[in-house]
């Protein structure tokens, strides 16, 4: 009988999270969901910081053009989402209601693009006796195929330019709509 090896056991405990993390993330993106302001703004804010260090690092040309296109065209699909989005007032606490396809699209995307480096780098550990040997080790973005990988930087681009327009956006349509019922609780009711 031919077992697994030990190198592909250990890929299995990768493989359920990567599942969990794909159900947890449909599950979120499915019904009200509570606009959380310190969590979102928090996301919106480390999102922005990863895009402005990928930019400063010194990859070239090519590849910042690459995040700053995925960038701009997961904005787009961001605007697009929240034209989509509804929201709703239970109590004292507010909800938007998210586009799940999109949503879902877009982490799938970058989320079939780690898949894919793993499928590429598994034959490697195999052959390599069990050691990971990349092609420049001193490339934080190495594993998923490099920082001059203009498909990886470009769906990264992606996933932070939509959910940082995103949650930027659900955040300040939830202030405006939290306004006009303030000021409409506030007015005297006038009978018609």
């Amino acid at each position: 009988m031919n077992l697994p090896s030990i190198h592909g056991l250990v890929l299995l405990p990768l493989a359920a999270l990567i599942l969990y993390r794909l159900y947890r993330r449909h599950r979120r993106n499915i019904g009200p969901q509570e606009v959380t302001p310190l969590r979102m703004g928090l996301r919106v804010a480390l999102l922005s910081a990863l895009a402005v260090f990928i930019l400063i690092l010194p990859l070239g040309l090519h590849a910042h053009l690459g995040l700053l296109a995925g960038v701009a065209a997961g904005a787009a699909l961001g605007l697009l989402s929240l034209s989509h989005t509804s929201f709703e007032t239970r109590g004292t606490k507010h909800y938007y209601i998210p586009n799940v396809y999109i949503g879902l699209a877009v982490s799938a995307l970058f989320v079939v693009r780690i898949v894919y480096r793993i499928a590429v780098l598994y034959p490697q550990i195999e052959q390599n006796g069990g050691a990971l040997t990349l092609p420049n080790p001193g490339d934080p973005l190495a594993a998923l195929g490099g920082s001059k990988s203009l498909l990886t930087l470009l769906l990264l681009g992606v996933v932070v330019g939509y959910y940082a327009l995103y949650y930027a956006g659900v955040l300040m349509r939830s202030r405006r709509i939290v306004a006009a019922q303030t000021v409409a609780a506030a007015e005297p009711y006038k009978p018609g």
